[in-house]
């Protein structure tokens, strides 16, 4: 059984986007826009589509003095843009070790690190794969009021 979970939609569909890209204005007044000048004046004639992916939340994160973090613990799609913010928490839960530390104080940090961030970037994950179905405003705000939320990993 894989961990990995793909999504579909129209716009992962090479004949779909064609249709949509080939009707951007090629001689139209929007041309003089100084920043259409980065963006070639040609109608689209190829278009590559890859499946967005993410895993199943893991049961643990870290064994022993040795921790996972980012998307090797938790990839997510970017459904909610939240993938990188998680990534900067769990490095931001990095600054609970302290030189000089035991082994077995590393192991307590990080087994602490696991037990909080663990959780939330398991709700962030499941709410992502939400978003890839039909969810109403209000189930939006309520997880961005989540996603916003956090207070940082705390102190030792």
């Amino acid at each position: 059984m894989s961990c990995l979970t793909s999504y579909k939609s129209p716009f992962q569909n090479p004949a779909f986007l064609l249709l949509v890209f080939c009707f951007f204005p090629s001689d139209t007044f929007a041309d003089s826009l100084f920043f259409l000048s980065f963006f070639p004046k040609s109608i689209a004639t190829e278009v590559k589509v890859w499946d967005l992916q993410d895993m199943d939340p893991l049961d643990r994160w870290h064994r022993g003095r040795a921790i996972l973090i980012g998307d090797a613990a938790h990839a997510m799609t970017p459904l909610q843009g939240q993938g990188a913010n998680m990534a900067i928490e769990d490095a931001d839960s990095l600054r609970l070790l302290r030189p000089g530390q035991s082994g077995a104080e590393i192991e307590s940090v990080l087994a602490r690190v696991d037990g909080i961030r663990r959780p939330r970037a398991s709700r962030i994950l499941r709410d992502t794969r939400a978003q890839a179905k039909d969810v109403t405003m209000e189930e939006r705000l309520a997880n961005l009021g989540y996603n916003c939320s956090y207070e940082g990993i705390g102190e030792v």
